[in-house]
């Protein structure tokens, strides 16, 4: 999972194969928040 700046700080979730270099799937985790920023708004 990576925090995307220029996508409004938004969680782009990947999903790889089990080569662990192939994508399968990836998109913006609408539900994610990270456990520090819920402490610090």
């Amino acid at each position: 999972m990576a925090k995307i700046a220029e996508m409004d700080n938004r969680y782009l979730r990947v999903v790889l194969l089990e080569d662990n270099e192939t994508v399968h799937n990836a998109f913006f985790d609408r539900g994610f928040c990270h456990e520090n920023e819920l402490f610090s708004r």
